[in-house]
């Protein structure tokens, strides 16, 4: 340990003389060093960055005293200055006051030495008198000078719409001036001149006034500051000054009821709740308290008023004299009572509302979008109940009974107008029966839009199958729009029912209005309303349908047009059955125009085909027997003269449109073609027949007798030509019964023919029921041949 001991002892000494040594050094090097630059000799900061690290050293302690060294100089400096400011001031203030000190005695001077109190003196006058008539003289300039600056300082506030007060204050004040200017030395026309203008400009004050009191937005303080003025001017008590505040919002509502519209309305109820609410603070308690702040300070002692440099109070108000400078107005200033001005408000309320109705009437007849009327009713009685809860009105019920009123009135009007339905129909003529309808490939021809699709194929479509050609299209257009304008009436109405009366910008409740009907107010707008306007709707609708139908039925009287009018007559139903229970109980239809329709058409679609049977049945034509069958022979189908009238017959009524032929209509053709042949067999070919079949009998019952006939029960397979035709015909008016026969039918027109052609035809029964049997069978086999008259097969 003594050792290590020693050891450390040693390393000590050795530290110690190395950190001398180091101190030394640096030292030496520091005296060594070169003498650091001045600062202001270098050209840039970077320069001094150049030297080595003692010198940047060096030049950073010279920056930092010389920054302290002109800081202290700096202070030094402005303290000195501001002291040199302050006294140089209070020298110009003691020279200002000096200098006005002159001027006052060099104005006592000049005012002494005046040339006329010179002469005065002179001549041995009197100091005193000569004082007086110049003070009298000099009161006289300073009160014309001041009536005119009054004059331009009132027309200035006019042109600029300011304080309405302190014009009637400066009015005032003119007119004392030049009341006190009466007898005196000032010429006459002077006098007129001012008193004209003072006239003139009372005018344009009490106009100026007025336009205070009807503006819109007036504050309550400049209102009650108008009404001061007006009393003031036309010393008017309280009492005349209501009278003319009410006189002019009433002007100023019938100027705007010129212009009727739902804002006119609005700013009208707004003007009339504002008038109620300022006629009842003002007169009950701030035009007094207004009139009694006038009695209370002298007119030119008025800070407003001693203050308008138009007046130049400052050189010429020690001339006025003291009454004008002390005048004070005073005025009966007790407030009124509530019922004074209560009763005063009732008359003029009852006059403006009935000024809002007609201004509500007129803009409601501008109307002619059921939308508009209900923002318009909405809006206008939301205003109202507004009106009513801040005006505190005891009463509402009757103006909110016409204002619904006239709202309802004019809302039943266009819902008459929304319903009104005039068909525009056209006289198409044979146009429309006789024209064949083209067959829907002709479709494919066309040039349609695919834009959207198949959206127009598929119209296309549709019309053709409906009939909707050019007329009908015409139709159908009229009755869409119409349809869409009902169900747009019925979407409107039904927004009434959730129609919101309060919210939460408008701190009001509906039972806070007071209204006093029978229902209570929210059930008269949300639900009586709407229902009644409903069925008004219902009931113009139902009514213009009527109208309608009877339209149709007057067009089809003629039966010319029978198609055109039965097509239309099928789109108006059609838009009634989708109405449904918007219509009420359905339209008034006489039952017997589809029938009487189904009979026209019915009688265009048989005439042609009918006329070439009747000719070819005319016309006489051999009995083909040789394709009969059975024994004895009987024929199995119709004659081709058959058979192509009833291929004429179904293309006859395929051409004019399968649309027209419903169950009803084709049992009219079937009627139709079945009476027209039995007239025409009657009184045709079965006459012609029996005629000849009585000719014919003598000579054959003796031709008989002669060849000894043996059994008469023996018959021959062959039968006479007569009977074969008889036959022949038979079995056409089977064949024809089993289209033209409708299953409610009791009788048909042909069995009389037949129950004929069935004795000319000399067959027992069995040959008979054989011969209805196949025709039957041969119907089954070609009645889908024959389109809408084989509708009832199943």
């Amino acid at each position: 340990m003594d050792m290590k001991f020693t050891c450390n002892n040693a390393s000590n000494d050795e530290l110690t003389a190395l950190s001398n040594a180091a101190s030394g050094s640096s030292q030496i090097l520091a005296a060594m060093a070169p003498p650091p630059p001045d600062p202001s000799t270098l050209p840039s900061w970077e320069a001094a960055f150049a030297h080595p690290l003692p010198v940047v050293r060096s030049l950073h302690t010279q920056l930092t005293s010389q920054i302290s060294s002109n800081r202290e100089k700096l202070r030094s400096l402005v303290g000195s200055s501001y002291r040199d400011l302050l006294s140089t001031a209070e020298k110009i203030i003691e020279m200002e006051t000096q200098i006005r000190t002159v001027e006052s005695n060099l104005g006592k001077i000049g005012r002494g030495c005046d040339s006329r109190i010179v002469t005065g003196r002179i001549g041995g006058e009197r100091w005193d008198g000569g004082r007086d008539r110049e003070w009298g003289r000099l009161e006289t300039i300073a009160r014309v000078k001041v009536a005119k600056g009054g004059i331009e300082a009132v027309g200035r506030i006019v042109r600029r719409g300011g304080n309405a007060l302190v014009a009637a204050k400066v009015l005032g004040v003119v007119r004392l001036l030049l009341k006190s200017l009466d007898g005196s030395e000032v010429h006459e026309l002077l006098m007129k001149e001012l008193g004209r203008r003072v006239t003139a400009l009372k005018g344009k004050l009490l106009r100026h006034i007025d336009s205070v009191l009807v503006k819109p937005g007036t504050e309550r303080g400049e209102l009650v500051k108008a009404l001061c003025a007006y009393a003031m001017i036309t010393s008017s008590n309280q009492r005349d000054v209501l009278q003319h505040f009410l006189e002019l919002r009433l002007e100023a509502l019938e100027t705007k009821s010129q212009d009727p519209s739902q804002a006119t309305v609005l700013e009208m109820l707004e003007l009339y709740s504002n008038t109620i609410l300022e006629a009842r603070d003002a007169f009950t308690r701030c035009l007094a308290e207004g009139l009694a702040q006038l009695s209370k300070a002298a007119l030119l002692q008025d800070a407003e008023v001693s203050s308008l440099t138009e007046l130049g109070l400052d050189v010429h108000g020690r001339w006025i004299p003291e009454n004008i400078r002390t005048y004070t107005y005073s005025t009966y200033s007790t407030s009124m009572a509530t019922s004074d001005v209560d009763k005063g408000l009732q008359a003029w309320s009852s006059e403006v509302q009935r000024l809002i109705m007609q201004t509500v009437t007129a803009s409601l007849a501008a109307q002619t979008n059921i939308k508009a009327v209900l923002d318009f009713r909405h809006a206008v009685l939301m205003k109202f109940f507004v009106v009513s809860v801040q005006t505190r009105d005891e009463n509402p019920s009757s103006m909110f009974d016409k204002l619904r009123a006239a709202i309802s009135m004019r809302t039943n009007r266009l819902l008459a107008q929304a319903t009104q339905l005039q068909l525009e129909l056209t006289e198409p003529g044979k146009f429309v029966a006789d024209t064949p309808q083209p067959s829907v490939w002709t479709l494919a021809a066309k040039s349609l839009d695919s834009t959207n699709g198949a959206a127009a194929l598929r119209k296309a479509v549709i019309d053709h199958r409906h009939g909707r050609d050019e007329h009908v299209q015409r139709v159908h257009s009229s009755l869409a729009s119409w349809s869409a304008r009902i169900e747009e009436h019925w979407a409107v109405i039904a927004t009434m029912r959730t129609t919101k009366w309060e919210t939460d910008d408008l701190d009001f409740d509906l039972d806070d209005v007071g209204y006093e009907g029978d229902a209570e107010l929210r059930a008269l707008l949300n639900k009586d309303d709407p229902r009644s306007a409903e069925e008004r709707l219902r009931l113009d609708t139902t009514e213009a349908l009527g109208a309608a139908y009877k339209q149709i039925a007057g067009a089809a009287k003629d039966g010319d047009n029978a198609a055109y009018c039965l097509r239309v007559l099928r789109e108006l139903e059609a838009r009634t059955r989708a109405l449904g229970s918007r219509v009420k109980d359905g339209p008034s239809l006489d039952a017997s125009l589809h029938a009487s329709l189904y009979e026209a058409i019915a009688k265009q679609a048989c005439e042609h085909p009918l006329r070439e049977y009747r000719a070819a049945l005319e016309n006489a034509t051999q009995v083909v027997s040789i394709l009969w069958d059975g024994t004895p022979a009987l024929p199995v189908q119709p004659s081709p003269t058959t058979f192509k009238f009833l291929t004429a017959l179904q293309r006859s009524i395929a051409g004019m449109g399968e649309d027209l032929w419903s169950r009803d209509a084709v049992d009219a053709v079937r009627r139709q073609v079945g009476a027209a042949l039995a007239e025409s067999l009657d009184e045709g070919d079965l006459a012609k027949d029996n005629v000849e079949d009585e000719a014919k009998a003598a000579p054959d019952a003796e031709a008989l007798a002669a060849e000894g006939i043996h059994d008469g029960s023996e018959k021959s397979s062959e039968l006479e030509p007569s009977a074969a035709e008889a036959t022949q015909r038979l079995f056409d008016i089977l064949y024809l019964q089993l289209p033209l026969t409708h299953p409610s039918d009791s009788a048909n027109p042909l069995d009389k023919a037949r129950i004929v052609l069935q004795s000319r035809a000399q067959l027992d029964g069995a040959a008979q029921q054989r011969l209805q049997k196949s025709a039957k069978e041969y119907w089954k086999r070609t009645y889908l041949l024959f389109g809408l008259l084989a509708a009832r097969e199943q």
